[in-house]
């Protein structure tokens, strides 16, 4: 999701909260007034002025007649104001992160019950926006929607303890035809990644201590995949693939069939 549709979806809970609060307060004023009426009709009965009498009955009458139209409107106002304007703006920016998914090109299925998370390469360290992912909305939308899937084929509960978390960097020939021969691509330790690992540990509930979280970094140049960030997740047991060499990833990937460059 862009900065803007962050900014935005920030400015119209804002505004949201003002307008339930001034709604709010008018309703609260509106019982001051059937309080006060309470008042002007003991005046009334104690009163033996009898113009006196009818002109505070009639001030009673519309100021009752005011408060009884503010409260019906405001009532019909308010409630699908906080219940379908939240449905909406909701749906709005689910629909939002739907979309820049698919622009970024980031994808998240299971295989063999290992997750495949791809995603645009992660911020190094000496970036200036070094700081969590760029993309959380859309990763997290990403790591969610393949859990409900799996869920649907068979209980989950594979992160449950040790996990491998696996990551490969890859990049296309051209990243290494710089003229001065340096290559243009991060060294493996300058990725920015605890938040990606943090999402994950979230949505499948392992830990991420370093006794039960074990991580693995790789870099690739390779024409066979889109220069993308590739992340498996897995259980680290028996049937544990072996994902510290490319051609391993490289065969894993087509046996999937998955993200291949046509």
């Amino acid at each position: 999701m862009t900065e803007n549709c962050q900014q935005t979806f920030r400015l119209m809970q804002c505004r949201s909260r003002r307008l339930i609060d001034r709604v709010r307060s008018a309703l609260r004023n509106i019982e001051k007034c059937d309080n006060q009426m309470v008042k002007q009709s003991l005046q009334i009965e104690a009163t033996s002025d009898e113009q006196a009498a009818k002109t505070i009955q009639e001030q009673a009458n519309q100021v009752g007649s005011l408060v009884t139209f503010c409260r019906q409107y405001l009532e019909r106002f308010v409630v699908p104001y906080e219940s379908k304007t939240e449905d909406l703006l909701q749906k709005e920016l689910s629909d939002a992160v739907h979309a820049s998914r698919e622009r970024l090109g980031i994808q998240a299925t299971f295989f063999d019950d290992i997750l495949i998370l791809r995603i645009p390469h992660p911020v190094s360290r000496y970036s200036k926006k070094a700081s969590e992912s760029t993309y959380t909305p859309e990763i997290w939308d990403a790591i969610c929607e393949a859990k409900q899937i799996k869920e649907k084929d068979k209980s989950l509960d594979l992160f449950s303890k040790n996990v491998l978390i696996s990551f490969w960097h890859l990049y296309p020939p051209e990243a290494c035809e710089s003229r001065n021969r340096v290559p243009s691509y991060p060294d493996n330790d300058n990725y920015l990644v605890k938040s990606i690992i943090d999402l994950l540990s979230s949505v499948f509930g392992f830990y991420d201590r370093g006794d039960t979280a074990h991580l693995f970094y790789g870099t690739q140049i390779t024409p066979d995949f889109p220069a993308m960030t590739y992340i498996f997740l897995q259980a680290r047991n028996s049937k544990m693939k072996n994902f510290t060499t490319f051609e391993e990833v490289k065969n894993f990937l087509f046996d999937a069939g998955l993200f291949q460059v046509s």
